[in-house]
């Protein structure tokens, strides 16, 4: 019997763009978006980002300095909303997956959120959505200081699961963090649709509930 749902935020509960992100950031800091895309890349810093080892404001003095232009003149330090709006508005709901897990929780599964994520990201979603209100824990990369696919960030939802591992059902829309929830023996599926979630969650014996 499955008694908790494990969820990923980006991709499956909100639709999001990296590339959108870096172009922003780009602006911002004199570049364009391949050119932030690329630095990110170089200094691993959305890794660091989403781990919590790098915060927003150490994020924007390694921009500035990593875009200086030793002749000319020196970078304006965005303010901390317009940074904000520049990293973390590239989100837009997934409504029908949004109502698929409100749903879900009313008929009795516990709700636990997996995901990569940033502080700024997580600031963003609140502001404009209430999906995180909806889940009975949390267990986000830059809190618990792992990212997917490693081991601890599994660890974490698990004890948050309050279930069996055979009892939990992962949604994810990347086909190796699928794999390593199946490891850790959760019944999992990359998400490609919420009708394709919808079917495999009755095949478990789910009885999803219809309007």
């Amino acid at each position: 019997m499955i008694r908790t749902l494990i969820c990923d935020l980006g991709n499956v509960l909100f639709f999001f763009s990296h590339e959108k992100m870096y172009s922003q950031l780009g602006t911002l800091f004199g570049v364009d978006g391949r050119q932030m895309k690329d630095a990110f890349a170089a200094n691993r810093w959305l890794r660091e980002y989403e781990t919590g080892r790098l915060t927003t404001p150490r994020l924007r003095e390694l921009m500035l300095a990593a875009f200086a232009k030793p002749d000319g003149p020196a970078l304006a330090a965005p303010d901390d909303e317009t940074l904000l709006r520049a990293a973390a508005d590239i989100f837009e709901p997934n409504h029908e997956m949004n109502e698929l897990v409100t749903q879900l929780k009313q008929s009795g599964l516990r709700l636990v959120m997996l995901s990569n994520t940033s502080d700024a990201h997580r600031i963003w979603i609140d502001r404009h959505s209430d999906i995180m209100q909806r889940f009975d824990a949390l267990v986000l990369s830059y809190e618990v200081g792992f990212v997917k696919p490693e081991d601890g960030i599994y660890d974490a939802a698990q004890a948050q699961a309050n279930c069996r591992p055979e009892e939990c059902f992962y949604i994810d829309d990347i086909p190796e963090y699928v794999a390593a929830g199946r490891k850790h023996g959760w019944h999992a599926e990359v998400y490609r649709s919420t009708t394709g979630v919808v079917g495999r969650l009755q095949s478990l014996g789910v009885d999803v509930p219809t309007d």
